[in-house]
């Protein structure tokens, strides 16, 4: 029988190995080596280790004794409380917020040792990698404007029901530099679209960025466009048309066309709603105000060259740039409508917008 290289792969190497025991016993090491086709050094290890019993033949781990680097009890407890508090959150997203030491790796390990890797939901469809094309853009050329439920955020939703929060999020984002702005609505309306564009355009406009270059792109909704059958213009067109912007529609059931924007909303919810608790409503928005902050001027996108949102402008506009701009405080759109003139038609603020922004 032939030691090398059958024994070592078979799943009956103890009880050959304890054949070449009694073997060595019985006739020398030597002869052993011989019978066995192996080395004299391999003999000799199995005859020191055998100590009567089959289990002192099986196979040792070779694992070094001592890791200076691996990680204590105590640092590996560390990183299973963020896991269970921060639940939707990726070994790469909580070695950055709170600049750990251990690598991404080590991190997953932990968490999958533990059974706390993170479960989706949902599949998410493949993002259109458009990435080249999309730094090609100008900043603010192409705003991607969508609308989010919060009411079907499970651990938000106690927030929600108990201090009757808005119930819609407004959001849109620049595909260029990734800088989000949000506010919130209790209905998903044509009217409050129109005021959060109206907001947003006024804003970008107050730092230099003209409403006329800028390309406004939302699905099909008729919070935003009117049904084709309707033949009718809504009041966010025509709101978007007032300041001479651009507005596309992706194509139907295309939600990977707002990829950025439906970015966004996977974010704050696994960032932000689900994380956050709130004592009352204006807590909420000055939570709210306090994440657009972190999102456009901390945050860094390992997507983008590891930087954040306001950096990636700054590094395009250069000694123009004004971090200012990355910020807009979120407002509850539904109020608004006693401070715009009567008759629904396009929207003009009564100075609500202009004082808003000024202060």
């Amino acid at each position: 029988m032939k030691y090398y290289p059958l024994v070592p792969n078979s799943n009956y190497k103890i009880q050959a190995r304890h054949e070449m025991v009694k073997y060595a016993k019985q006739f020398g090491i030597s002869a052993a080596s011989d019978k066995f086709e192996t080395t004299r050094v391999t003999v000799r290890k199995w005859c020191k280790r055998f100590d009567g019993s089959l289990r002192s033949l099986a196979d040792k781990s070779k694992a070094p004794k001592r890791i200076p680097h691996k990680i204590t009890r105590k640092q590996e407890q560390e990183l299973l409380d963020y896991r269970r508090k921060f639940n939707r959150w990726g070994p790469d997203r909580i070695k950055n917020q709170f600049d750990l030491p251990y690598s991404t790796r080590t991190i997953a390990r932990v968490f999958r040792q533990h059974g706390l890797n993170r479960s989706r939901k949902k599949k998410y469809k493949a993002k259109r990698d458009l990435r080249e094309i999309k730094e090609k853009l100008a900043p603010f050329e192409v705003v991607q404007v969508d609308v989010k439920y919060l009411d079907d955020i499970e651990e938000f939703y106690e927030n929600w029901f108990l201090l009757h929060l808005p119930r819609f999020e407004y959001t849109a984002r620049d595909v260029r530099t990734g800088i989000t702005f949000f506010s919130y609505a209790y209905e998903k309306t044509n009217l409050n679209a129109s005021y959060f564009i109206e907001y947003v355009l006024l804003h970008l406009q107050r730092f230099g960025f003209p409403p006329q270059q800028i390309t406004i792109q939302t699905d099909n909704g008729t919070e935003f466009v009117a049904p084709p059958k309707s033949k009718k213009v809504s009041m966010f067109e025509k709101t978007v048309a007032s300041f001479g912007a651009k507005l596309v529609q992706i194509p139907p059931a295309s939600p990977t066309f707002n990829s950025d924007v439906e970015t966004f909303h996977r974010l704050i919810e696994d960032e932000f709603y689900t994380t956050e608790h709130f004592d009352s409503r204006n807590n909420f928005i000055a939570k709210s105000f306090c994440y657009q902050i972190y999102f456009n001027l901390i945050r860094k996108n390992r997507y983008k060259k590891n930087q954040t949102p306001n950096k990636i402008l700054e590094n395009i506009n250069q000694n123009k740039h004004n971090p200012r701009v990355s910020c807009l405080n979120p407002i509850i759109l539904d109020p608004l409508i006693k401070h715009f003139l009567p008759g629904y038609h396009v929207c003009k603020a009564d100075n609500f917008f202009v004082n808003r922004l000024a202060n």
